[in-house]
């Protein structure tokens, strides 16, 4: 057997006459002194190699991981399944995760998650298969459970798992090559990435979670979002560090809102006499955004949650898309032109579904250096009004069908004259003058 260096053994059956080993051992470059158990394969399966982690982990002795072959530590079905994906690794050049059940030597079963990762030479031919095994399946069973983005680091801070959530915080799109087996190194801005990799190694240091304040960048859009996160030491069944895992809640609107107020006294102005406008109050950024509203304002969208959960939200969270369209759509018309508005604007009240309509004015909210950063609005409920001006229109388009009609009608004169009168008499008590000497001038 001979050795790379400490941490890698080239197996005799194949590893030793493996025509591509030179090409190996630079692909290998990165994961060599890696603490996490792997062991890799040609492309036919075979297995090369393993460092000391994995012989330690699965029970080898040096002497028998020179001779160890992939039916040691896998039943027949589990190798079947994992040549399966390895295959698609090689096909789509792009590394999985996946969960199996190693055995140890002594027979003991090890719950496992594996990151497959492509091993390519200078031209980029997959020439072999990295195998990252981690006793981990319990946090891919709960991951997508978790209401926030969660993942999980080995000690070199290669991404083992994340949920949905996590991958979507930073960008990722469900054709893009997978995140699995990279470090934020290989993700985001060198600053950024040492950041958070040296919060990774303050935990595996000191073994106690942190809680800090994280910023990523979306790797699609660029768009900088900031998260309280808190990060844990990640154990092996026997206690051992094998590396973090992190929470994340996303704080970047509190984040912008804290800058945005540091750039004037009118938010704490407006904070103050929210409450003592006796009508819907409220106030939004450029994005549309909450940053505030008036007990008031919350009563006629109909909401009875903690005010706080609607700062943040736009217009269409809480409404239909034609209606937030709308109100959108105003709130852009004033911030192009930095000139108030006035309009009729509809909603839905989110508990009743009634709909209700507003005499909204709006007008550009403005910094201490005056530069337009949001509006804010004021709105009467004129849905009385709006509905009695409707139900006038219906009735007076119903009575003007109808006098037209019995004037023509000149086929029963003496009943439609006495129905006239009787509509007459009724409609008297309830439209204007006009209306009534409208109908008389029809008749003439």
């Amino acid at each position: 057997m001979n050795a790379v260096n400490k941490d890698v053994y080239f197996l005799t059956q194949h590893g030793q006459r493996c025509p591509d080993k030179p090409a190996l051992q630079e692909a290998l470059q990165g994961f060599e002194n890696a603490s996490t158990p792997w062991y890799y394969t040609d492309c036919s399966g075979q297995l090369l190699g393993m460092n000391h982690h994995f012989c330690q982990w699965v029970g080898l002795s040096e002497k028998a991981a020179t001779t160890a072959t992939l039916d040691m530590f896998y039943t027949d079905d589990a190798r079947k399944t994992i040549l399966a994906s390895q295959q698609r690794v090689i096909t789509n050049y792009s590394a999985t995760s996946m969960q199996e059940t190693l055995k140890h030597t002594n027979n003991k079963l090890l719950p496992t998650q594996v990151t497959q990762i492509p091993l390519c030479d200078k031209q980029q031919r997959v020439i072999a298969v990295m195998h990252l095994c981690h006793p981990l399946q319990h946090l891919q069973d709960i991951a997508e459970t978790i209401p926030a983005p969660f993942y999980w680091v080995d000690l070199d801070h290669r991404l083992l798992g994340a949920n949905t959530l996590a991958m979507q915080a930073m960008g990722a799109k469900a054709d893009d090559p997978p995140l699995i087996g990279k470090t934020a190194a290989d993700i985001y801005p060198q600053d950024m990435a040492d950041t958070l990799m040296k919060n990774q190694s303050h935990v595996v240091k000191t073994n106690k979670p942190l809680t800090i304040l994280e910023t990523i960048k979306d790797i699609h859009t660029g768009e900088i979002r900031h998260y309280k996160a808190t990060l844990s030491p990640l154990h092996d069944n026997n206690k051992k560090i094998v590396g973090t895992y992190g929470i994340s809640i996303d704080i970047t609107h509190e984040k912008e809102t804290q800058q945005l107020e540091g750039r004037g006294k009118v938010f704490q102005h407006l904070k103050n006499i929210a409450e003592t406008i006796p009508v819907p109050f409220y106030w939004v950024d450029l994005n549309h955004r909450i940053l505030g509203v008036n007990n008031l304002a919350m009563k006629t969208m109909g909401l009875t949650c903690d005010m706080n959960k609607i700062i943040g939200k736009t217009s269409h969270d809480v409404y239909s898309k034609a209606i937030a369209d709308g109100i959108v759509n105003n709130q852009n018309k004033v911030i192009k032109s930095n000139k108030s508005l006035t309009a009729v604007e509809m909603i839905k009240d989110m508990t009743t579904g009634k709909t209700k309509y507003h005499e909204s004015t709006i007008a550009p909210l403005h910094d201490d250096d005056g530069n337009i950063i949001g509006t804010y609005g004021i709105s009467i409920n004129i849905t009385a009004q709006k509905e009695a001006e409707q139900l006038r229109l219906t009735q007076q388009k119903r009575f003007i069908v109808f006098i037209s009609k019995a004037v023509h009608d000149i086929g029963s004169p003496l009943a439609v004259l006495k129905m006239l009168l009787h509509t007459l008499i009724t409609l008297i008590s309830q439209f204007s003058h006009f209306h009534v000497h409208f109908a008389f001038q029809i008749m003439r």
